[in-house]
């Protein structure tokens, strides 16, 4: 990225979108891809976008009738202001536009840097602007009261770092720490937005076609194997490898406590025209809702016998005074993985029953109960704290009553 010294990282930014804004038709499948990932569990709700720009990667319309509220952020108006006209949702007052607001941070202060070496006392003041810079929501017109459903970041990470780096030079001292801070920023401002159990979307430009010559041209079973290589082999762009990205939000005091489960999707090629490539994944982040909430529910497991198949019910509150969900399992306590089943379920008088089962069918005894804290939920998963640090996770199997269970200790 070229820029001249009178350019700052917006008028960069504004430059880029005017470049691709014609695109449309590159970003199809990737568009496709993001989609997958930030499907909403029920129509309603607020998406919160990132550096939306151009929103080539994004079908605004259908974004619009599947969520309640759609938020778009960008340093660059223009950009979002011709992107709902285009895809005909400017009238939509379910839309709704955030710009300029410089995602960095730093925008200022480095609107000088170009052409220039940049003193190791410019590169610390940035350092410490984005440490101790204010979270975007409070910038976003206190549209995120309560926070969003879904933040989505689509390949917008990559974006914000190779701009300051070009502008500072990838040989600086203190390029290194700065990009570990701005890294640091960015996921505390997107999962910051993300309300209690709802979910942040992080999606990552890895590595591309001038680092893995023929990218453009690889076949849909190589591109795990393209990863893998493109980490181990050290040609990505470095610091946005998956396990750092995960070690960079558990070094996050603010985000390590909020941290639910976190899902790496497959990846993807990414065309952007002829011999060019990206090789993206997703990381979807939930947010842990016990640490806001922190509302306890009860849970008891019965140990049935008396009947042909003996096992374990697993009985927990979905929310204060609801009916018991409940799974089957052949086993408790539940150390490692085991197949369950989802049953129907039960009711809360079986929180403190022991003794015959209706109908002839067995007996119940209680072998553990108490409070227990929900860190994450969604239609097919159901994660779990039980007092004592011990962490269950419940995963649907497709579309049926099968789940997979996991114990650990926290």
């Amino acid at each position: 990225m070229l820029v001249g010294p009178e350019k700052t990282l917006a008028d960069e930014q504004s430059s880029m979108n005017q470049s691709t804004r014609g695109q449309w038709d590159f970003y199809a499948n990737h568009r496709r891809e993001i989609e997958r990932l930030i499907v909403p569990r029920e129509r309603g709700g607020r998406i919160c976008v990132l550096g939306a720009g151009n929103c080539n990667d994004l079908d605004l319309k259908w974004l619009a009738e599947a969520y309640a509220e759609v938020h778009l952020v960008d340093i660059d108006r223009g950009a979002l202001e011709r992107a709902v006209v285009r895809q005909g949702v400017g009238e939509n007052a379910s839309v709704k536009l955030h710009a300029p607001v410089d995602l960095t941070g730093i925008a200022d202060l480095t609107a000088g840097w170009k052409g220039r070496k940049v003193s190791e006392a410019e590169v610390e003041a940035a350092i410490q602007r984005s440490t101790g810079f204010g979270p975007v929501s409070d910038r976003l017109e206190a549209c995120a009261t309560d926070g969003f459903d879904v933040v989505l970041s689509p390949c917008v990470l990559s974006q914000l770092l190779c701009g300051v780096r070009d502008l500072v030079g990838k040989d600086h001292a203190g390029w290194p720490k700065l990009k570990a801070a701005l890294r640091a920023r960015h996921l505390r401002d997107l999962f910051g937005l993300v309300a209690s159990n709802g979910r942040g979307v992080l999606v990552i430009d890895l590595a591309s076609t001038s680092a893995i010559p023929g990218l453009d041209r690889a076949r849909d079973e190589e591109v795990d194997g393209l990863m893998r290589m493109s980490v181990r082999d050290r040609k990505c762009f470095r610091g946005l490898e998956p396990l750092e990205i995960q070690a960079a939000m558990l070094a996050e005091p603010t985000l390590r406590d909020k941290l639910g489960e976190n899902e790496i999707s497959r990846p993807w090629i990414w065309h952007l025209g002829f011999g060019k490539a990206f090789l993206v994944y997703g990381m979807t982040m939930m947010r842990n809702g016990a640490a806001e909430n922190a509302v306890g529910l009860r849970y008891a497991i019965l140990h049935h016998t008396g009947i042909a198949q003996p096992h374990f019910d697993l009985l927990f509150e979905s929310k204060a005074g609801s009916p018991l969900m409940t799974w089957r399992s052949a086993n408790w306590p539940i150390l490692n993985e085991a197949a369950v089943e989802r049953i129907a379920d039960h009711r809360r008088e079986y929180l403190d029953y022991e003794g015959g089962v209706s109908g002839g069918r067995g007996e119940v005894r209680r072998v553990a109960g108490g409070t227990f804290f929900i860190e994450s939920t969604g239609e097919d998963y159901f994660r779990v704290r039980i007092e004592g640090g011990v962490i269950l996770s419940f995963r649907r199997q497709g579309m049926t009553a099968n789940w997979l269970a996991a114990g650990s200790v926290a």
